[in-house]
């Protein structure tokens, strides 16, 4: 472990149960890791039954020929009474379907019928992929992408790892919450008056570091400044030791699909500040170009 590692690593304190993420020393490099009772706690307020229809839902869309009762209900742990139910449910909705042969459920057309709004705006990860990884390589940071979900907070979608840095080490469908710095400045920046009031009459700042700005005035000054400058900063805020820059990403009906954040210690950061902001400015508007995005006349453009 070198000096700044032991430093940082003493630097973490009781309040970690205020956080969603730590920066742990490993070999030459850092790991970026999700604590885990923050996510065993967000489960504890989960419906019971909806829990378990989005497990078969997510079951069945990786059985490309169907399950049967016994197989889908030991494989969510659900009873088969309660199974059974949940599966009569979703056939009489169209999601899935029953075949009396086999005996097996698949999923229906009626889905994609039912979601086909959201089918037809997503922008594809897949896509976006390339584009982050190109963007890592060039700064030598991790790259997170994230996407705003209706509780406010950020679900992470894709990651790239910086492996002679910080490498990026929880997984996919983690959820940071509505006030994790970068992301939350980067979301509200480009929004109005009117959508900001309303964010912080719902929402309540939470202290993750010395540094995090819980004051209201201090957090909407910080918003405006991010606006102007162009992209949402977050030094030593949401997690000790590490810096983040974020924009966000738009889609063809001007909302906000995504959030871009490049992340890594404040040693790596902040000396190649501006280095980041170009490079993510740049990546940002190809993906703007490639999914014909409607964004805001005040967004920041590359320059030539």
């Amino acid at each position: 472990m070198t000096k700044s590692q032991k430093t940082i690593a003493a630097g973490h304190s009781s309040r970690d149960e205020q956080r969603y993420e730590r920066l742990t020393p490993m070999d030459d490099h850092w790991v970026l890791e999700a604590i885990p009772d923050v996510a065993e706690r967000r489960q504890s307020a989960l419906v019971p039954a909806v829990d378990k229809t989005i497990r078969i839902m997510k079951l069945l869309n990786g059985a490309d020929n169907g399950l049967g009762l016994a197989e889908i209900a030991k494989e969510t742990e659900t009873t088969k009474s309660h199974c059974h139910g949940i599966l009569k449910t979703l056939c009489h909705h169209g999601w899935l379907s029953f075949d009396e042969i086999t005996k097996r459920y698949t999923l229906h057309i009626g889905l994609m019928r039912d979601l086909s709004s959201a089918l037809r705006n997503e922008i594809s990860v897949g896509h976006i992929r390339p584009t982050l990884e190109r963007l890592s390589k060039l700064v030598g940071t991790a790259c997170v992408l994230s996407r705003p979900i209706p509780d406010g907070g950020f679900l992470v979608v894709d990651q790239v790892s910086a492996k002679q840095s910080v490498e990026i080490s929880y997984p996919l469908g983690y959820r940071l919450p509505p006030d994790a710095t970068a992301h939350m400045r980067a979301s509200l920046a480009w929004r109005s008056e009117f959508e900001v009031d309303a964010w912080f009459r719902r929402e309540k700042l939470k202290r993750y570091t010395a540094q995090t700005i819980v004051k209201t005035h201090e957090a909407r000054a910080e918003i405006r400044a991010t606006r102007e400058r162009g992209y949402a900063r977050s030094i030593n805020e949401f997690t000790e030791g590490v810096m983040a820059v974020a924009m966000p990403v738009f889609d063809q009906a001007g909302q906000i699909a995504y959030i871009c954040d490049c992340v890594g210690t404040i040693a790596v950061m902040e000396g190649k500040e501006d280095l980041i902001v170009t490079s993510m400015t740049r990546a940002v508007d190809e993906l703007h170009t490639l999914f014909g995005s409607r964004i805001p006349p005040d967004f920041p453009r590359p320059i030539d």
